[in-house]
């Protein structure tokens, strides 16, 4: 599978989000989607979830089709709390780490086999990482990467992994405060959980008064990664910033032998996230998990 992953890669048109699909069509089916997840979470939302469903069926339908375009890939993990974390993770609504079951619920099974509604394993934004990071660097199609770090650089910006339980949540705080951000309302937990058991890693960007730009939150296990997070402040220097941050985690990545970097579906993100994701050499994949 890993040998056979860059032929499945190559070629492929970056001209829409999924095939056959247009942007304006591509939002009104993500918002369907979403939708549709909001409901299988809810046991009581479930006969709504099936009339949606219903309701969109064509809709569905063509984006189960596009779907099927992309290449699959297989995922295997190992058995370590690192492997089992990114399995969560690929199987579950966010939110909900502590109640993931081994494997999809009977909802989520219900709508992605018969109502045709996907789920956060399809059209994963992955990143096929070489051996060398100077090969990753190499060619026009990262000329703005190397062009935007060699501004972060110029700005006095510096990327690198944290390991100081206080650094970390203190460089998390400050940057989700900065945004409005709830988000660590909902996961502290999960935070809580993987920075003392180990498997949670926070990489961070500081600007040249060492302020925290950007933080990021990855669960690597041996070949593969999850990026659970990656947000910076309100700043001129957030987007030189940006790019810092992930080319530090993947320079990271490839010191340790890894090869592939997921982030999430592409149902999840926005449009510039989209952008950016396809300069740093990400592509969409299904994703189907090996058993452990």
């Amino acid at each position: 599978m890993v040998g056979n992953l860059a032929v499945g890669l190559a070629g492929r048109s970056t001209s829409s989000i999924l095939p056959g699909f247009e942007d304006e069509e591509f939002e009104a089916v993500s918002r369907i989607v979403h939708r549709a997840w909001d409901l299988g979470n809810n046991r009581l939302g479930v006969p709504l979830l099936v009339a949606s469903a219903l309701r969109h069926r064509g809709r569905l339908a063509k984006l189960a089709a596009s779907l099927d375009q992309l290449p699959t890939v297989a995922v295997e993990l190992s058995a370590g709390d690192e492997g089992q974390e990114i399995r969560r993770l690929l199987l579950g609504p966010r939110g909900k780490h502590s109640r993931h079951s081994p494997t999809p619920s009977r909802r989520s099974r219900l709508a992605s086999g018969i109502l045709l509604v996907p789920d956060r394993r399809a059209a994963v934004a992955l990143a096929e990482l070489p051996d060398d990071i100077d090969l990753y660097l190499r060619g026009g199609k990262r000329q703005a990467v190397r062009t935007n770090l060699a501004r972060a650089k110029e700005r006095g910006i510096v990327s690198s992994e944290v390991t100081g339980r206080h650094r970390q949540w203190a460089s998390l705080e400050e940057v989700l405060a900065s945004r409005d951000d709830d988000w660590l309302v909902d996961n502290r937990d999960w935070c809580e959980r993987g920075l003392s058991d180990g498997w949670l890693r926070v990489f961070v960007a500081t600007g040249p008064d060492r302020a925290p730009l950007n933080v990021a939150l990855l669960v690597a296990d041996k070949h593969w990664a999850v990026l659970r997070l990656c947000v910076g402040i309100d700043s001129d220097l957030s987007g030189y910033a940006r790019y810092s941050i992930h080319f530090s985690i993947i320079e990271e990545l490839i010191g340790a032998g890894a090869g592939f970097l997921l982030v999430n579906s592409v149902f999840e993100i926005s449009p510039g996230l989209r952008y950016f994701q396809r300069r740093l050499g990400f592509e969409l994949v299904n994703v189907a998990l090996t058993a452990s």
